[in-house]
């Protein structure tokens, strides 16, 4: 049997269809990973050219310090709501693509064979060649979770930078006051 009969029987199979079929809804609805890498980008940027802690710092003035705080705390909700729906489509896709390599690898085993498509990595490799819709969304997606990583791993940073700005400030504050 050739790869062509494989790939007909599989366009026939309504398991296999059902999910070709999720996973090109989710291309063309559910898939925002390149809007969420953008608005990402553009919250760091935004954020980065409204945060200057330096001119903050002499200022002097704990309300722009708090400000500073409160905006990335808005930032950091933003992009970890964007997490959420990054991972919860990218975990869909995941399980989907895993249940699906188990059902064709056990429902169409006699099809590799006569292949000669031996080994679970070929047949892996084969099955993902197959759902590449699927692979390149997840890849996306991955790419669009680093991203939104990068970008909570710096409003932590910008946090604890603060913090240690505060604290020195009250040092300072402290030292210049009579006893």
């Amino acid at each position: 049997m050739k790869m062509i009969g494989l790939e007909e029987r599989l366009k026939k199979d309504p398991r296999v269809t059902e999910f070709r079929a999720f996973v090109r809804h989710a291309v063309k609805k559910l898939d925002r990973s390149e809007e969420y890498i953008e608005e990402a980008s553009n919250l760091q940027t935004k954020r980065l050219k409204n945060s200057d802690i330096y001119r903050e710092v002499v200022s002097n003035t704990q309300d722009k310090l708090a400000q500073v705080k409160l905006k990335n705390a808005a930032y950091r909700t933003r992009i970890t709501t964007m997490r959420v729906r990054i991972l919860r489509l990218k975990s869909t896709l995941d399980n989907g693509r895993k249940a699906q390599k188990r059902y064709i690898a056990a429902t169409y085993a006699a099809q590799f064979d006569a292949m000669k498509i031996k080994t679970k990595t070929d047949r892996d490799a084969w099955i993902d060649n197959y759902f590449h819709v699927a692979v390149d969304l997840i890849g996306r997606l991955e790419t669009a979770m680093e991203v939104c990583n990068v970008v909570l791993d710096d409003i932590d940073s910008m946090g604890f930078t603060i913090k240690d700005v505060v604290n020195i400030l009250n040092i300072e504050y402290k030292l210049k006051q009579p006893e």
